[in-house]
């Protein structure tokens, strides 16, 4: 089974966007009536093809305990195929089948319609961009969402906080961003199905940025099936970069609205990293403490860019409630 997702991702790979027009010009062949009809047709498929992007990524791991010779367990992990187009210059669609360990899945599926973008003239509150996005996508709480792709994190495994409290959240509803000046805002709406069988989920983020470095402060509500407020989620994130060197941390608490409730959690994650495009080394440092007791993590990996979108990475992992851990992982994009 894996073999055969694996050969599905290749076959997008090596598929090109001529073989797309072929078919569909045969298609319209087909159903026109005139040459000037097919004429008209094909010069609309052409301006649509012409703003199509295929892409996607897969990555394949290797798992063994690090004081063991022995081979250790292969896996196929996440694997990606996606498109998007612009429609027109204020709206734009996005659709992308993943499997990350399971069965493939719709992971997003999304309508971005620009309201205000930095052409145009702005606003008397500074509004230099205004998104809405619709439908399923990564729910934008904190800051570890931007690199839930295994091809956009620069080690194999997500912060232990991160995991713990929200990991993957990916769900289904609505997204509005905006930028003004060294700030930024995101609120979304969600079915909130997908993160502790909640029936729907609301939160924001806000940020501010002054050159290379940001703060950010999240907060999001979860509430049962009689619209109460069942649980809470608060986040707090630090980055900043320099030439080749960056930082980022990370504290996330989860907790339920009514007190006396079992079931907090929260933790924290500080990750440092050296990168000079080709190649590059982080440092993580990770803790979470829940109501079964407290877990930390360290985690030390490196990377090779082989050529573009294609990384090789080790990562050791010591855990202090588990084994000592060694992966390997070769990522491939297109």
């Amino acid at each position: 089974m894996q073999n055969a997702l694996v050969l599905i991702v290749l076959s997008f790979t090596f598929s090109s966007e001529s073989v797309a027009r072929e078919r569909a010009l045969f298609s319209l062949y087909e159903s026109s009536d005139s040459p000037s009809d097919l004429a008209e047709q094909t010069h609309a498929l052409d301006a649509l093809l012409g703003r199509l992007q295929i892409g996607g990524f897969a990555d394949i791991y290797n798992e063994r305990s690090a004081q063991s010779r022995l081979a250790g367990q292969y896996g196929v992990g996440q694997v990606e195929v996606g498109l998007s187009a612009d429609l027109s210059s204020r709206v734009g669609i996005e659709a992308a089948v993943a499997r990350d360990g399971r069965k493939p899945t719709l992971a997003v599926l999304v309508a971005d319609f620009r309201l205000v973008d930095s052409g145009d003239v702005q606003s008397a509150l500074g509004v230099e961009s205004l998104n809405v996005l619709v439908g399923r996508f990564d729910v934008p709480f904190g800051i570890d969402w931007h690199v839930y792709p295994s091809i956009d994190r620069l080690l194999v495994s997500a912060p232990l906080v991160v995991d713990g409290t929200h990991g993957g959240w990916n769900d289904l509803g609505v997204q509005a961003y905006a930028e003004a000046g060294r700030f930024d805002l995101v609120g979304y709406a969600v079915r909130g199905a997908d993160i502790d069988a909640a029936e729907w989920a609301a939160g924001t983020r806000v940020g501010v940025r002054s050159g290379d470095a940001a703060l950010g402060l999240s907060l999001a509500g979860l509430h049962d099936g009689s619209g109460l407020l069942n649980r809470h989620l608060l986040g707090a994130d630090i980055q900043r970069s320099f030439n080749s060197l960056s930082a980022k941390a990370e504290y996330v608490r989860r907790w339920p609205a009514a007190r006396g409730q079992d079931g907090v959690q929260h933790g924290a994650y500080a990750q440092g990293t050296w990168d000079n495009q080709r190649y590059f080394a982080v440092v993580r440092l990770g803790a979470l403490e829940t109501a079964d007791g407290d877990e930390q993590r360290l985690s030390v990996g490196g990377g090779w860019r082989m050529r573009e979108n294609c990384q090789l990475r080790m990562e050791f992992q010591a855990n202090s409630a588990a084994r000592e851990v060694l992966f390997t992982q070769l990522v491939v994009g297109f």
